[in-house]
């Protein structure tokens, strides 16, 4: 996404959004593509997310809310 894209979805300036990225940017939470000047996530929130999934059991989980039955 943009930055302009990003500052829109959350109601920012994109100057106040372009702070929050770079920040984000160094904790390794997220990547810029240096040609297209888009951002999308990074290595570490892929890992994090990665870890979450393992730990979930996701029929259990959508056993919960109704969307999986057994047949």
């Amino acid at each position: 996404m943009s930055v302009k894209e990003l500052a829109d979805e959350v109601d920012m300036s994109t100057s106040r959004t372009h702070r929050y990225l770079a920040s984000l940017v160094r904790a390794g939470l997220i990547e810029r593509d240096a040609a297209s000047g888009r951002y999308d996530l990074g290595e570490l929130t892929l890992q994090l997310g990665v870890a979450a999934l393992n730990r979930l059991n996701p029929v259990a989980e959508a056993s919960k809310t109704g969307q999986y039955r057994r047949c």
